[in-house]
């Protein structure tokens, strides 16, 4: 309530035409420190698509399959689609390529279409979920509402 009355009182002086202080923008008292996810070194491309989830994501490799084969549609072709574009979302963006990843992030469809770049920013992605101490894999709705089960 204080507030309030602080608020009514400060249009009051300005009615009034009385001088009132000025107004300046404080810097936060803390910065967060943003640290950039480095994107795994290029490799070449000889290694199967799930050999590269596993390279990249190592103890949760089994995991991350079944999450991209999810967001993928794995049971609808029985095959990774590395062109898959998703429906257009509520807010305009949509979702691109194997680990369904979404325009929001400004990345080009054509380098999103390409299953090893697709899943390299996915694990970029998801290290930086990690980095902020969450599960990397809440960026994905397969694995939030436990639909990647089915692939494990």
């Amino acid at each position: 309530m204080p507030l309030i009355y602080a608020l009514a009182y400060f249009l009051y002086l300005l009615q009034k035409g009385v001088p009132t202080p000025e107004i300046k923008f404080i810097p936060p008292i803390f910065e967060v420190e943003k640290k950039e996810i480095e994107t795994p070194i290029e490799i070449p491309h000889e290694e199967t698509i799930e050999e590269h989830i596993q390279r990249l994501w190592g103890t949760r490799g089994n995991e991350a399959v079944a999450v991209f084969k999810s967001e993928n549609f794995w049971n609808e072709h029985k095959a990774w689609k590395c062109d898959r574009v998703g429906a257009v979302n509520f807010d305009g963006t949509y979702d691109v390529g194997l680990a369904q990843i979404n325009t929001v992030h400004g990345r080009p469809d054509s380098e999103m279409k390409n299953c090893h770049k697709n899943i390299d920013f996915a694990y970029k992605l998801y290290r930086e979920r990690e980095g902020w101490g969450m599960d990397g894999f809440s960026a994905w709705y397969s694995y939030i509402y436990k639909r990647h089960l089915a692939f494990l």
